[in-house]
């Protein structure tokens, strides 16, 4: 038996199942708007439909929003309707002892360490700054805040002093 304009119920039934669109099988579907089939989270942000919309009989013409919405949950890093706005990692003010802050894209920062810190957010006092080394030895900082001398020929000594 066909209804709905030449469709049988059953494949009403089957189309309006694809579509999860929930409406009345006495009204005439054109088409249903999923709001999230354009992937409009960027940023590998997701798209949660607020809720489904159904374009209506003769009185649709071509896709209509009624009212439809979506909101996207964005990953760490980016925010705004879209997920495109890069947040300001400086915000949460990472860089410490003096530091500043320099925001740069896709969830990055760099700090600008004032003389005597390293480290990514100067969390080390640079033990070189003053250059412990004697005898024109080199001073390397490691990430655990001590350092260790490149002697020159000739000397030897934890600060090249022997």
């Amino acid at each position: 038996m066909l209804e709905h304009g030449g469709i049988s119920k059953a494949a009403s039934q089957n189309i309006l199942k694809r579509l999860s669109c929930c409406i009345s099988l006495t009204v005439h579907v054109i088409r249903c708007f999923d709001p999230c089939e354009s992937r409009p989270c960027q940023n590998d942000g997701t798209c949660i439909v607020d809720h489904q919309t159904v374009s209506w009989g003769e009185f649709a013409s071509g896709p209509r929003s009624n009212n439809a919405g979506y909101h996207c949950v964005c990953k760490n890093g980016w925010r705004g309707l879209n997920c495109t706005e890069d947040v300001d990692d400086c915000l949460t003010e990472p860089c410490l002892n003096g530091g500043s802050c320099e925001d740069l894209p896709n969830m990055r920062y760099i700090c600008h360490c004032p003389t005597g810190f390293i480290g990514r957010n100067c969390e080390f006092a640079n033990v070189c700054a003053e250059n412990p080394c004697t005898n024109g030895g080199r001073c390397e900082a490691d990430s655990l805040g001590d350092f260790t001398c490149h002697c020159p020929k000739w000397y030897e000594g934890r600060r090249c002093e022997l």
